[in-house]
C-alpha cells in the first residue's frame, strides 16, 4: 500500500468515528468511537466507498450492513474480550470460516448459515456464540441486529479482529 493511500484511509476512519460520536451527542458530551479497517487489497478506494461496495446490501427499503463499525469504545472493548475468549477456548477455526460469509449471503440466507453452523457446534461452543450474539443484540435474528430500516452484524468484525488478538 502506498503510504498516501493508508493515510487517506486512516483519515476516513477518523472522520467516520467522529461523525458517529456526534450522532450520539446528548448535549453535554459525545462518546468516543473507534473505527478500523483491515486492508487486504491494494486498491485506492476511500473507506466510505469500501463500506458501501463491500459491506452493504440494499434490498427494497432495508439496508444490511456487514459490520457495526465504528464502535463506541466500551463496545469495542467488549468485542475484543469476546475475541480473546474465542481464542482462549480454542473455538474451531473451521466453524469461524463457515460463519464469516454468512452476512454476505443476505439477511435470510445469512441467518440460515448461522443456524446451520450453530447446530453443528458442541454445547460449550453454542453457549459462547449465544453469549456473544446476545451482547450485541444479534441473537434473535442471528447474526443481525435488526431494526425497522436496517440490519447490522458484528460477526465480520469479531472474526476480522481475531487474527490480531491474543488470549490474555
Amino acid at each position: 500500500h502506498p503510504f498516501r493511500v493508508l493515510l487517506d484511509q486512516a483519515e476516513g476512519l477518523l472522520s467516520l468515528a467522529k461523525k458517529e460520536g456526534s450522532n450520539h451527542d446528548n448535549g453535554f458530551w459525545s462518546p468516543s468511537f473507534i473505527d478500523f479497517h483491515i486492508g487486504t487489497h491494494s486498491h485506492q478506494l476511500d473507506i466510505e466507498t469500501i463500506r458501501k461496495t463491500e459491506y452493504q446490501i440494499e434490498k427494497g427499503s432495508k439496508t444490511s450492513y456487514m459490520t457495526m463499525r465504528p464502535y463506541e469504545v466500551d463496545k469495542l472493548e467488549e468485542l475484543l474480550q469476546f475475541a480473546k475468549t474465542l481464542k482462549k477456548e480454542n473455538f474451531p477455526a473451521t466453524k469461524l470460516q463457515q460463519l464469516y460469509p454468512a452476512p454476505f449471503l443476505g439477511r435470510e440466507n445469512g441467518m440460515l448459515r448461522c443456524i446451520e453452523v450453530y447446530a453443528r457446534c458442541k454445547k460449550e461452543e453454542r453457549q459462547l456464540l449465544m453469549k456473544t450474539f446476545h451482547a450485541f443484540k444479534c441473537w434473535d435474528k442471528m447474526p443481525w441486529e435488526d431494526e425497522e430500516d436496517k440490519a447490522a452484524t458484528m460477526l465480520t468484525d469479531l472474526i476480522d479482529i481475531l487474527e490480531f488478538t491474543d488470549e490474555t
